[in-house]
């Protein structure tokens, strides 16, 4: 691209950084000239510029731009896919959009490398102003608590199967969840937020315990717990499950196992009254 269209594109995007990139990507599509007479069609502040590069992407890499807004942090395709792939997108059409979104610059691809140089996945993130407005697309869909449903469901799956059995594979496991961190503490937020999904939050607090433990988050973990207990006022197993890892993490907290004794005997004596 020459400096003489260069140019002309970075004025009527008012020489803002986010704008002129989505622009520069669609510059594999089209020549200056048509960038230029599309460009003119709109004010030209970012919002405005992040809504022209929507309106450019197909149905499917909308979709996916909308759904992918309730992460946090990376996303690997696996969770993309999980997540996002109901109704009119499928998995094959979750990675072909993926693809688009990242040729768009929408999507900024990058490889996790560990273990003495080994690719271990390659995963994807959004600048934060792509996902506000993919955030607000999704909002006017109506739909918005379906996918973090979805979201929440699919976290608790990965922190139930390390729960079960946390020894097996641990080091590539335990490093799986600690990337995306971020996105597990969402989708406890998710969970006491949604009506209805209290339960699905009260599980993946109690499958998270050694996750916490392993991370030297236990802090983390017991901000958790209060909620869970206001939610659950009731003899509950829920309840009982939220005693005893509230015994268990005062007992580690202040290395004064004594500290913890009172909410685990209470959680195991309502545990047993009620055949848990």
């Amino acid at each position: 691209l020459s400096l003489h269209d260069a140019l002309p594109i970075c004025r009527r995007l008012n020489g803002l950084p986010l704008a002129i990139e989505l622009a520069a990507a669609c510059l594999r599509t089209m020549d200056p000239g048509e960038l230029i007479r599309r460009l003119d069609q709109r004010p030209g502040d970012q919002n405005d510029a992040i809504s022209w590069v929507y309106e450019m992407c197909t149905p499917a890499e909308q979709a996916l731009w909308s759904r992918l807004s309730v992460f946090a942090g990376p996303v690997t395709q696996e969770a993309a896919a999980e997540v996002c792939s109901y109704g009119e997108l499928t998995p094959e059409i979750v990675t072909g959009a993926l693809a688009g979104l990242t040729e768009k610059r929408v999507l900024i691809e990058s490889v996790l490398v560990k273990n003495m140089g080994t690719v271990s996945c390659s995963y994807y993130r959004m600048p934060n102003a792509l996902q506000d407005y993919g955030a607000g697309r999704l909002a006017e869909t109506g739909t918005a608590d379906e996918v973090r449903v979805r979201f929440l469901q699919y976290y608790l799956r990965l922190a139930e199967e390390f729960n079960a059995d946390p020894l097996t594979g641990q080091l590539t496991r335990f490093r799986a969840l600690r990337d995306q961190h971020a996105s597990m503490r969402v989708a406890l937020g998710y969970g006491f937020a949604i009506p209805g999904q209290e339960g699905a939050a009260a599980r993946l607090s109690g499958a998270l315990y050694w996750y916490w433990i392993m991370s030297g988050l236990i802090r983390e973990g017991v901000h958790w717990l209060p909620k869970l207990l206001d939610r659950f006022p009731d003899p509950s197993p829920e309840r009982a499950g939220a005693l005893l890892l509230r015994g268990l993490a005062t007992a580690t907290r202040s290395g004064r196992p004594d500290d913890g004794v009172v909410d685990c005997e209470a959680g195991l004596a309502m545990a047993k009254d009620l055949g848990h």
